[in-house]
């Protein structure tokens, strides 16, 4: 029984890494699109 409940403990915590790991990627993704966009601009407009 022990080792059955250790097997699905250890299942749950490596879906957890993963699941991390694509969010971590999508944020890095994101973050790399937002810098290329804004290094190609070349006129920039505040607005205050």
């Amino acid at each position: 029984m022990d080792k059955q409940y250790n097997d699905i403990i250890a299942m749950e915590k490596e879906k957890i890494r993963s699941d991390e790991r694509i969010k971590s990627a999508q944020i890095k993704a994101i973050k790399d699109i937002a810098t290329a966009y804004f290094e190609r601009q070349t006129e920039y407009i505040f607005f205050w």
